[in-house]
């Protein structure tokens, strides 16, 4: 037992070690984090079995239009036969095949309505896994600007300590005072509680993409810097609005409920309406078959009308009639909510993507300028035009330019992936 723990801690170590040269080796793309994500949810696993559940109850609805078989069999006495004994007075034995032919539509419209609930429970799936999907996405993305913003105040720190460096070398000449130095050092210690923070962001978006993946928080996952273009918004937003009203699967799950709850309004009818069946059964005397051999005598089968009109039930069928009724309007006012629900999300999802677009042009000429501005602050304090001071405010305007710029990028990308996901469109 001892040396079976001592394997089991040995293959413990080696795989953890493989788990981290493969992260390391292997970066992961945004598409692969959304299916690792998939594959791993718990929210999907039980969306699929709800389709699961949705499925048997459509084969449950359908059943209704199948004959049933099944066998009864009792033993009795009476005051007329009272002794216990084995013989045809006391026990029955029956096999019966049975069939309903019409329900009054009641058969049908349960056919119906688990039809409709097994189209929910898809679209419901669907929502589930475009929130996941948008989840990965905005994780995936907080990780690389986590990345990016990291290197920036790496390299801000880089220039505070080459400026300190530079503003020694220039009092130990003689040509600055000491000021420069107290300066400079002030500057590295800030970037170096810029450079703290980037790590502990990184640190937190590293730890919030491993969850969202459902994976251990400490994995060492690398993934994929995106390179790609950014996209333009390519619709208007009226457009954007019709686009959602159309294909957001919370509408059509709405339009679905909607249904839902008809078909059982015309259930809840059916109990107060007088209703008609046409049945059929087929059955076999088992004891008579066994004893008689005859299958004539001991079989028979019988076809009914049967008609029934509830005349006293307490008014439970009509309360029934009643909240189906509430149920109906329910649904319908909440679907007229949800409307105007997704348009306000479209709403904000448009002029977010549209302002970070914006964003993005004004980051990126502040970011040359400021190149600029930096390299030529340098140039002139190496050559003892200008003070230090404008140095230090040409690095800070440097990084918060770079900063900015970083910012906007990956803010950029999650907003039109969060707008594709609010209109309803195919997200990746």
């Amino acid at each position: 037992m001892k040396y079976l723990s001592k394997s089991v801690s040995i293959i413990v170590i080696l795989l953890l070690a493989f788990s981290s040269v493969y992260a390391q080796s292997n970066p992961l793309t945004l598409k692969e984090c959304v299916q690792i994500a998939l594959d791993n949810s718990s929210k999907i696993a039980i969306a699929k079995r709800s389709l699961d559940t949705a499925q048997l109850e459509v084969k449950d609805a359908r059943a209704g239009y199948l004959p049933g078989l099944g066998i009864s069999a009792g033993y009795n006495i009476n005051d007329t036969y009272d002794k216990i004994e084995w013989t045809e007075k006391h026990y029955d034995a029956r096999l019966s095949l049975t069939e309903t032919f019409y329900d009054n539509g009641q058969t049908s419209a349960k056919i119906k309505q688990a039809k409709a609930r097994l189209t929910s429970a898809q679209l419901d799936f669907q929502k589930i896994q475009d929130d996941l999907v948008l989840e990965v996405i905005k994780n995936y993305y907080t990780l690389l600007k986590a990345q990016g913003m990291l290197k920036v105040k790496e390299e801000g720190l880089k220039q505070a300590q080459t400026h300190l460096n530079l503003a020694k070398a220039r009092y130990d000449a003689g040509s600055v005072p000491k000021s420069d130095i107290l300066k400079a050092e002030v500057e590295v210690s800030g970037a170096e509680l810029d450079s703290i923070e980037a790590e502990n962001d990184l640190s937190l978006a590293r730890t919030d993409l491993n969850n969202c993946l459902g994976i251990d928080l400490n994995a060492p996952i690398l993934i994929v810097d995106t390179e790609d273009s950014v996209e333009s918004i390519w619709m208007s937003f009226d457009e954007c609005l019709v686009y959602a009203l159309k294909n957001r699967p919370e509408i059509k799950e709405a339009e679905i409920n909607l249904k839902i709850n008809e078909i059982s309004l015309k259930l809840a009818q059916k109990e107060v309406w007088p209703s008609i069946a046409l049945e059929g059964s087929y059955n076999t005397d088992i004891d008579q078959l066994i004893n008689k051999y005859d299958w004539n005598e001991s079989t028979g089968w019988e076809i009914g009308i049967k008609a029934s009109l509830p005349i006293f039930d307490a008014g439970r069928a009509k309360r029934g009639v009643i909240k189906a009724n509430i149920d109906l309007a329910n649904t319908k006012t909440n679907a007229d909510q949800l409307k105007k629900e997704i348009a306000l999300e479209v709403k904000k999802a448009y002029l977010t993507a549209k302002s970070q677009k914006k964003v993005i042009e004004t980051t990126e000429k502040q970011l040359s300028q400021a190149k600029e501005s930096f390299e030529s602050t340098q140039g002139r304090y190496s050559s003892g035009v200008a003070p230090i001071y404008e140095v230090t405010d040409a690095q800070a305007s440097l990084n918060n330019a770079q900063t900015n710029y970083v910012r906007a990028v990956y803010d950029y990308q999650i907003a039109i992936f969060t707008l594709k996901k609010v209109i309803g469109g195919e997200i990746l």
